[in-house]
């Protein structure tokens, strides 16, 4: 007879996720998140967020107003430069983008307007606290702990939508939401590893004992068992005929690092971001650094370029014409030190940078005005040059624009140089279709 009912056999037997999740009241097959808060304690939809959050908010910010042509960069506006009374600017740029990539929208109550009534301080609102989202006679509208408030213009309630904005409706569609089985797949997966070893969830053995014991006898020989096998490392004896067998599962069954690492991948497939940002590996790959500016040129355009565009379409509502906000894309695309400089150097050349701008980007004091203009100035080599640049300048030009003696003079050497091998008191004496020099050089 066997205590556990279980049909003995000579290799450990296997469970499934469902049979081992059952074992343990849990069931893992069909799993699924109600909130943010609850979804963002699973690892990769947290990174996921915060990567593509943090990377929006970091970007430099600036304002900027045309006249005519010319693209002038003013002072920011109170909505840019202090947009809450409660975090600093950058915070808040952050919880705005993370709002829109976890929950697919952003909200927040306007709290200070200027004199034509825009807004100059928002207040952002949790997402979950904004119910009964509704268009309701044109008019945008959602309820606040039980209070209507209509969105801005129309009322006091400032709305950003996140990427996935479909017809029929001026708000996102969540991301947390549509992925709510991804997420609780992988939570239970995760929540199934640790119960595992701390609950136990399955036998540990199977007691095989001969003919039919009795209850009594059967609970007797557990205890037994269970008393040798709990720490008192007591040699073990049983009755004849009696057997016991350990039950194995293998590591990456219990932990299910197969599953989870599946929904690493389907998380990130969701958010838009490569696995290796998270330091999650694709199956079969390792997490390698190679071409990592073209790495990074490709997630800035397939996933973050189109909720910086709608963030800055969003800040210029609140700004006065003909001013602009701008998020420089370029940060991400930082290089190594060596690859910005060479970066720089050709913006200058190409005119597409001044000087001072360039100067500016690493924190440097400008040259003057003179360096305000596009491309290197026509004027700039008329700098004092050190003596070591000058006898260098002098020396190549010797024999191309100058004598030696010329050359000589400019120094202030006296004297002329005449040795049998010199050139002749000209620059670029000329020779003969035979090649042979002029008398001058015979001397």
């Amino acid at each position: 007879m066997k205590l556990f009912r279980a049909e003995q056999r000579a290799t450990p037997p296997s469970f499934s996720l469902r049979q081992l999740g059952i074992a343990l009241g849990v069931d893992p097959v069909s799993p699924s998140v109600g909130s943010i808060d609850e979804a963002i304690r699973d690892a990769a939809t947290w990174a996921c967020i915060k990567i593509k959050a943090q990377g929006c908010a970091m970007l430099p910010i600036s304002e900027v107003r045309y006249q005519g042509s010319q693209r002038v960069v003013v002072e920011p506006s109170p909505i840019i430069r202090r947009p809450s009374n409660i975090v600093p600017a950058r915070v808040w740029r952050f919880q705005v983008f993370a709002s829109m990539f976890s929950d697919g929208n952003a909200f927040g109550l306007v709290s200070r307007t200027d004199s034509m009534g825009r807004p100059t301080q928002i207040e952002l609102v949790a997402p979950e606290q904004v119910r009964e989202r509704r268009v309701v006679d044109g008019v945008p509208q959602v309820k606040i702990n039980n209070e209507t408030h209509l969105l801005y213009p129309w009322g006091d309630l400032w709305h950003l939508a996140g990427e996935m904005t479909l017809a029929g409706s001026p708000f996102g569609l969540s991301p947390i939401a549509y992925g709510a089985n991804t997420t609780g797949t992988s939570l239970a997966a995760e929540r199934f590893g640790g119960q595992f070893f701390t609950r136990g969830g399955h036998p540990t053995g199977v007691l095989t004992v001969p003919g039919q014991p009795s209850e009594e006898q059967t609970t007797a020989l557990k205890q037994r068992l269970m008393a040798v096998i709990a720490g008192s490392r007591e040699p073990l004896v049983l009755p004849e005929g009696t057997s016991y067998e350990k039950m194995q599962v293998d590591p990456k069954d219990s932990q299910f690092l197969e599953l989870m690492r599946f929904e690493v991948e389907q998380t990130c497939r969701r958010h838009g971001v490569p696995p290796s940002m998270v330091f999650g590996a694709v199956s079969g790959q390792s997490i390698t650094y190679a071409n990592a500016t073209q790495a990074d040129l490709a997630y800035l355009k397939h996933t973050l370029s189109y909720p910086i565009d709608l963030f800055e379409d969003g800040m210029n509502l609140l700004t006065p014409a003909p001013r602009s906000i701008f998020l420089d894309r370029d940060a991400i695309l930082e290089g190594d030190p060596m690859g910005r400089l060479e970066m720089q150097i050709k913006r200058v050349q190409n005119r597409l940078r001044t000087i001072n701008e360039v100067r500016a980007e690493d924190h440097l004091d400008d040259f003057g005005p003179e360096y305000d203009e596009p491309g290197v100035p026509a004027d700039s080599s008329s700098r004092d040059l050190s003596l070591p640049e000058q006898l260098q300048k002098i020396y190549l030009a010797v024999d191309k624009v100058i004598t030696a003696n010329e050359a000589r003079e400019i120094v202030g050497i006296d004297g002329e140089f005449t040795p049998a091998t010199s050139p002749a008191d000209a620059p670029d004496s000329p020779s003969d279709e035979s090649g042979e020099q002029d008398g001058s050089d015979d001397a």
